[in-house]
């Protein structure tokens, strides 16, 4: 990827080459009810992933990890879901925000330590999962 310069603490993604333009920069669907839309990844500059050169590569955008969470498809409710690997696989620090706000969405405590968060947002889940069946 070279090198790219981004904020302290922020998150690179690639645009898959499969995706066609739909998703990081100058495509109607990136820019119009998009992904960029739906995180509010907005001014594009903002979100470049920038070159030593002040360059930056159209395939790629720079966004801070409490953003990250919000590429998730959400649920038919709305709600954003995780399935128990993606909670695993992602570091305290990035997913602590993404666990206080998916539990807020529910009106669920926020209280207590990461490991807590995770299994009330997979009880919750597991719960909502059970309705949409008897539904």
């Amino acid at each position: 990827m070279g090198e790219h310069v981004v904020p302290a603490g922020w998150l690179r993604f690639r645009e898959l080459p499969e995706s066609e333009g739909r998703g990081i920069h100058g495509s109607y669907g990136s820019t119009n009810g998009g992904m960029r839309d739906a995180i509010g990844a907005w001014p594009m500059a903002k979100y470049h992933a920038y070159n030593a050169d002040g360059t930056y590569c159209k395939s790629e955008i720079a966004l801070p990890p409490s953003m990250v969470y919000l590429m998730r498809k959400p649920t038919c409710y709305g709600m954003p879901t995780m399935t128990r690997a993606q909670l695993d696989g992602m570091p305290d620090e990035v997913l602590a925000p993404a666990l206080v706000e998916m539990l807020e969405w529910r009106d669920l405590p926020v209280e207590g330590t990461v490991a807590e968060l995770k299994a009330r947002l997979l009880a919750a889940q597991a719960s909502e999962d059970d309705t949409d069946d008897e539904e």
